[in-house]
């Protein structure tokens, strides 16, 4: 079975071996996202002090906001925000202001990105803060590094230009206490969400 997945705000950590550092999640089991779906999303390029260019996913919560993972962060890099990249063909934005980052000791892995300008685009619709996903409720993770599982639950590798999505059900996380997900044991102390669902995964 597919290793119990732990969702820091919907933002995982993935890197690829490239010459770009892809930090965007890579999607076991999923699929190609619908024509309708995850139209908020978006991809955040850093260019670091070492020229290296870091991708991270992001999503656009207001019609100039993006919210991203602090992790992401590059002291003195350059980010760009390329704005609907699904379905259509992606709209380059260079962020000017500040990042804002909220770590708030470890409880929190969140950054904000201000566009310059508003933008058209339809933003996420943001939850109830006050009502978090119950057990069982059914959560959708997305990125655009895609790996597929194997006959035997072995992971694949594999490349994708489109964004996917994967169904994943909210689960206790002391679940995760009869697992060996050490990624887990060292975020313990983060504010989270736990989820699950056999034959799906993504790259932490």
């Amino acid at each position: 079975m597919a290793r119990l997945t732990t969702l820091l705000f919907a933002m995982w950590l993935g890197v690829t071996v490239s010459t770009v550092v892809d930090l965007e999640k890579r999607i076991f089991g999923g699929k190609e996202c619908g024509p309708k779906e995850r139209l908020y999303h978006v991809k955040v390029s850093i260019t670091g002090t070492d020229q290296k260019r870091y991708l991270c996913g992001g999503t656009l919560i207001s019609d100039q906001w993006i919210l991203t993972a602090a992790h992401c962060f590059k002291p003195g890099g350059r980010f760009t925000a390329y704005i609907g990249v699904h379905p259509a063909f992606p709209n380059k934005v260079a962020i000017k202001d500040p990042a804002e980052i909220f770590n708030d000791g470890k409880q929190h892995d969140l950054m904000l990105l201000k566009l310059p300008k508003a933008v058209g685009n339809k933003p996420v619709q943001l939850p109830d803060c006050q009502h978090p996903p119950k057990i069982g409720a059914v959560v959708q993770v997305a990125g655009h590094g895609r790996t597929k599982l194997g006959p035997n639950n072995e992971k694949l590798r594999s490349s994708s230009h489109t964004l996917q999505c994967a169904d994943m059900n909210i689960v206790d996380c002391q679940v995760s206490k009869k697992d060996d997900c050490d990624q887990l044991q060292r975020a313990k102390t983060l504010s989270m969400d736990c989820a699950f669902r056999d034959r799906v995964d993504i790259v932490p």
